[in-house]
């Protein structure tokens, strides 16, 4: 998260609204906010958290100006981590009930994703904008102001948290419940899933139950078993089909001459009803030959009474249209006669009427363009003078121009340039700009190798950096293993013993048992009965049961004679002490033996444990060492140094007096690696930076060689040619060019403009000469006029006169003249249409009459015909062939069944004597055909039952084979599942509750420690260092008193404000790396009151060189000796009488 704007009004001392432009002021890194005690610099850092979390780091109630009601605040800011994005956080207050003395509410919240012109809203509510705050920053305000903001008083906070408060604050800002619920749950699904694979397991296992090997062999026995009678009963199935062929052939043939037989007597019993359709076959054909005739007799009636039929109705049509046509004669004769009489008047009485129009309106006309001739000729004459002025006027103003146009043109051709020349100094004037590009190329190179050089040398300083604290963490490394390889030794040679000792009490047990087993058995005996090894009574032995009662205070006993027993150099003197200890481990009890044994065991458990942790441990370490040893390219001398090292440093304790524990701090590998990662980034890259450097200086030396050979071919080139400046002297040539193309453009319009005269003159002149003659032919025209219209008046009829309507009477007339010809073509067409009608009706009524008498004639020779034909097939006159007549295709079916009886019957014949003569005296029984034919059927089901049977056999033993080999694949895949099961629930033990939580975040907090450590000595000059005790509580090692460990609270006001900054800047940097948001500015409140000169100095540096691109540190004070040591300073200053409030401004160094 970076700053770059911040608005604010009405908050504490500002009054009128106040922009810090937060982008400028951290351009530097370093920057500070200056201004006396009480004027407002600490409300600045009151804004911003106002505008992301609606609070006050000095959690004050009213905060609102008392001359104001409300307040404002806009704070701007980026987040950069894949990509970089600005958001806008926007609030206003006001108090509850208008009153300084009622309480503050947050009316408005918003907050707004600027991208690029888009804005988009992602919260617009207060409590949303402080929700949606935290989960992009991943701080609450807590930590907000414990991290990135250090308010007055509050520097310590962070110091003096406990442990569990300040857990929970770096679990909420590094994210760490992902290694508590989530791991768990997922662990948990994981786990669930697994379970669920496993039942399926055991589920599809249980359906290979019943599968196995043995039943496999079976299944193959009894195929082979079966194939072997299916290749018998084959064989004896194609005897029988051979034998059965030749009984079945004799059969059926038996079984075919028995119906021919009866169907022969059928055909016999058919023969009388066949000879009568051959009768009547016979009389039929006759009948239909006579059939034509009789059809031709019915058609020619039918014809005849048509046409009677139709002539008495053209008779009737005929007398209807000769009334008609007598009627429409009478009317046409009178309207011709009517034409005839009065259409000669009306014509001629139009002729005179057009006559009259005619010359009536050759008068008018006559009169008209006498009137239109005399107008214009006085507005020629009027007109005529004007254009002769103008066109004097062209004249003159033409003899003019005229001669600037000639004097122009002298002018150009007297200045007018070469084009070698020209050509000279444009060459000259591309090379100068060309110069000037390559010289302000080069420079812009010069100053990006001068800053990429800046650049390597800053990253080369951090790789520098981090290459001593991975040497460091090297060395460590190797002096952890070297301590880890004695304790495991030392371990391994403690559990030799433990094995040892385990071996001799196991011996000594043995031993116990054998020669005490009559004791034992004793031991057991009942009251009353008797001892199976002696013989004794049950009383005897009871004196001797004190033995059993005295067992248990005997411990000490048993564990001087096993020392004693151990000891596997001992000389034959002792011998009789040996006997006087056996004799006393009969007081001794068994069960003492075992609890020693289990004893031993468990420690042998726990010194296996030791073990194999220290192993975990050194391979671990192992591991990362190969890895920082390649990282740091160390060789192998440098590696011999470091083992003589870890010599050097190795435990000298005694390990074998007590069973070894990993006693150090757990490493926090995870970080190691991450350093190492961003090590060999930054190496690869501080590789590639110097190579890019390389290229960019030759690259550069290049150009710098180009640019000298360029300036001095321009040189050479002004020498030669007499010419200071090819620019200037390219200009003064351009503008010349200028002012003779602006003369030949003057020119040009002049030459237009004279065109265009001589033009206009031209259209003046003959203007005036038209003028002229038309007015001369207007004269000759008047002239004229007067005389046509004398002659016109004269010829006029005296009987009409000349103003009257002629088209009135025109067209009365015609209208007359059209009523009498319309009447006579109306009374003509209907007297032609009867006419014609009755024409054609009389035509038609001749046509039937016709008609009809050749039909009579036609019906009578047809019917001669009929008779004729009828007595020549042998009927008689009363006879009536039509009852015999059939269909051709009835007639041929009968004709085909009498043929198809025939030939049936001959067929049969034929078929029964082959018959007869194929059987000849053979003959089968029915029994016996059914008895072969029985048997080949039971043989045939027999195979095909074989075949099924083989064939599910197969089936079966493809199936079982897949199955058995399924089976093995389940059961292997069991094993590996129930494998994984048993590691999930190992994991499941080792990740329950919020034991792992606690050490990542412990983990956190020690190399939040040690990053502060290194930043405090640096502060101090080595004076102290910074270090977390077993408590998980912050110590001071004082190095000024020789190491001494201090508690945080004896430290002094100066070294509380040290350790906190560099507690602050170390968390702040640890954000920095891992946090949701990285935090790229830092701000310290006041503080520095309580350092001295000299320790205030020391701060500063450090400050001066933590501060990066990456990161601004802003310092809020009033001391004056820290103003003139910071680049960019915000300066505010207090409100004075005119309350406006306090004011901003910002100063550069």
């Amino acid at each position: 998260m970076r700053p770059l704007q911040l608005k604010l009004k009405g908050i504490n001392s500002y009054r009128e609204e106040q922009v810090i432009d937060f982008e400028t002021l951290t351009s530097q890194g370093l920057f500070g906010i200056f201004g006396p005690t009480g004027s407002g610099k600490s409300t600045i850092l009151d804004a911003m958290t106002l505008a992301l979390y609606a609070k006050l780091p000095r959690d004050t109630k009213n905060f609102i100006n008392t001359n104001e009601t409300t307040a404002s605040v806009s704070f701007l800011f980026s987040i950069t981590t894949d990509r970089t994005r600005k958001y806008l956080a926007e609030r206003s207050f006001r108090y509850h009930n208008n009153t300084y003395t009622s309480t503050v509410r947050n009316t408005t919240g918003r907050l707004i994703v600027c991208d690029g012109e888009n804005e988009t809203v992602l919260a617009d509510k207060p409590t949303e904008v402080t929700a949606e705050c935290i989960r992009l920053l991943g701080l609450t305000s807590e930590d907000f102001m414990r991290t990135v903001v250090l308010p007055q008083g509050q520097f310590s906070e962070f110091l003096h948290l406990k442990n569990k408060e300040r857990r929970i604050m770096l679990q909420r800002i590094f994210h760490l419940e992902k290694y508590g619920i989530e791991l768990t749950s997922k662990i948990g699904r994981a786990k669930q899933k697994q379970e669920l694979l496993l039942s399926k397991l055991d589920g599809e296992k249980k359906n290979f139950e019943e599968i196995s090997s043995v039943q496999l062999s079976k299944l193959q026995k009894q195929e082979k078993s079966d194939t072997k009678q299916h290749s018998r009963l084959s064989k004896k199935l194609a005897k029988l089909e051979k034998s059965f062929q030749k009984t079945e052939e004799l059969y059926n043939t038996q079984q075919e001459l028995l119906p021919l037989k009866k169907a022969q007597k059928e055909k016999e019993l058919l023969l009388p009803s066949i000879k009568e359709k051959e009768n009547n076959l016979n009389i039929t054909k006759k009948a239909n030959q006579l059939r034509p005739f009789s059809i031709q007799v019915s058609n020619a009636q039918s014809a005849y009474d048509q046409a009677c039929e139709k002539l008495e109705t053209v008779q009737k049509e005929t007398a209807c249209l000769q009334s008609h046509f007598e009627k429409t004669e009478k009317e046409y004769h009178a309207a011709a006669s009517a034409q005839k009489e009065e259409l000669p008047l009306l014509q001629a009485r139009e002729q005179v009427l057009h006559t009259a129009q005619s010359a009536a309106d050759t008068i008018h006309t006559w009169e008209q363009t006498k009137g239109n001739a005399q107008k214009e000729l006085q507005e020629i004459l009027a007109s005529l003078a004007p254009l002769k002025e103008t066109q004097e006027q062209h004249f003159k103003k033409e003899r003019q121009i005229h001669s600037e146009i000639v004097e122009s043109e002298k002018s150009i051709e007297a200045d007018r340039i070469s084009p070698e020349r020209k050509q000279l100094l444009e060459k000259g004037n591309v090379m100068e700009e060309t110069y000037r590009e390559k010289r302000e190329n080069y420079n812009t190179n010069a100053n990006a190798l001068s800053t990429l050089n800046t650049e390597i040398k800053e990253e080369h300083d951090a790789f520098s950096i981090q290459q001593k604290s991975l040497k460091n963490i090297y060395t460590q490394l190797c002096h952890r293993r070297s301590a880890l390889n004695e304790q495991h030794s030392a371990a391994k040679k403690e559990l030799g013993i433990i094995k040892e000792k385990e071996e001799q009490a196991k011996q000594k047990q043995k031993f116990w048992q054998q020669n005490h087993m009559a004791q034992l058995l004793r031991e057991e005996l009942e009251e009353g009965a008797l001892c199976p090894v002696c013989g004794t009574p049950y009383k005897e032995h009871v004196s001797q049961s004190h033995i059993a009662e005295n067992v248990k205070t005997s411990s000490e006993t048993i564990s001087d004679v096993t020392t004693k027993r151990d000891t596997e150099a001992f000389s034959k003197n002792d011998s009789e002490t040996i006997e006087k200890k056996d004799a006393e481990l009969s007081e001794i009890s068994f069960k003492n033996l075992e609890k020693e044994l289990k004893k031993l065991e468990k420690q042998q458990q726990t010194q296996q444990n030791l073990i194999q942790q220290l192993e975990q441990e050194l391979f671990s370490l192992d591991t990362h060492i190969s890895n920082l040893k390649d990282a740091l390219e160390i060789t192998d001398e440098d590696t011999i140094e470091d083992n003589e090292t870890d010599r050097h440093f190795a435990i000298n304790e005694n390990i074998s007096q007590a069973s070894p524990v990993i006693v150090e701090k757990p490493i926090d590998y995870f970080s190691i690696s991450k350093q190492i990662s961003t090590y060999l980034q930054a190496k690869g890259d501080l590789r590639r930076q110097k190579e890019q450097c390389e290229r960019q200086a030759a690259t550069l030396k290049e150009q710098h060689s180009a640019l000298q050979n360029y300036a001095e071919e321009i040189l050479t080139l002004r020498k030669d040619n007499n010419i200071e400046n090819f620019s200037n002297a390219l200009e003064t040539l351009r503008q010349k060019e200028q002012e003779h193309q602006q003369k030949e453009i003057t020119i040009k319009e002049q030459r237009q403009h004279l065109e265009k005269l001589r033009s206009d003159i031209k259209v003046l002149s003959e203007q005036i000469a038209g003028l002229e003659n038309k007015s001369s032919s207007l004269t000759a025209n008047i002239e004229n006029c007067e005389k046509v219209i004398a002659e016109q008046t004269e010829k006029f009829p005296k009987t009409l006169s000349i103003n009257m309507d002629f088209v009135s009477e025109i067209t009365k007339n015609q209208q007359r003249q059209q009523e009498i010809n319309t009447a006579l073509k109306h009374t003509e067409k209907d007297y032609q249409q009867s006419l014609k009608e009755l024409q054609k009706k009389n035509k038609e009524l001749t046509s039937c009459q016709s008609t009809s008498r050749s039909s009579e004639t036609h019906l009578k020779q047809v019917q001669e015909l009929y008779l004729t034909q009828k007595k020549e097939l042998g009927f008689s006159k009363t006879d009536q062939p039509e009852l015999y007549y059939m269909e051709e295709k009835e007639l041929t079916k009968l004709e085909k069944d009498i043929t198809s009886y025939y030939d049936d019957v001959r067929q049969n014949e034929e078929r029964i004597r082959y018959l007869q003569e194929k059987l000849g005296k053979k003959e089968i029984e029915e029994s016996e055909w059914i008895r072969q034919k029985e048997e080949l059927a039971d043989i045939k089901q027999q195979i095909k039952e074989l075949d099924s049977s083989i064939l599910l056999l197969t089936h079966q033993i493809e199936t079982m084979t897949k199955d058995l080999a399924k089976k093995e694949e389940l059961e292997q895949k069991w094993e590996t599942e129930s494998h994984k099961k048993d590691m999930i629930k190992e994991l499941e033990q080792l990740f329950k509750g919020n034991a792992f939580i606690e050490y990542v975040a412990q983990s956190k907090l020690s190399y939040i420690a040690r990053e502060a450590s290194v930043i405090l000595s640096k502060i101090s000059g080595g004076s102290y260092a910074l270090e977390i005790n077993d408590s998980a509580e912050f110590i001071i090692r004082d190095n000024k008193n020789g190491g001494a460990i201090r508690p945080s609270d004896t430290l002094s006001g100066g070294e509380l404000f040290i350790t906190s900054l560099s507690l602050a800047l170390a968390l702040s940097s640890s954000i920095q790396l891992n946090g949701a948001a990285p935090l790229e500015f830092f701000f310290l409140d006041e503080g520095f009151g309580s350092l001295d000169d000299d320790l205030l100095d020391t701060v500063m540096n450090s400050l001066e060189r933590l501060q990066s691109k990456k990161r601004s540190i802003g310092i809020i004070s009033h001391v004056e000796t820290i103003q003139a040591r910071v680049p960019l300073k915000l300066l505010v200053t207090p409100s004075d009488l005119s309350q406006k409030g306090s004011q901003i401004r910002l100063e550069y160094s």
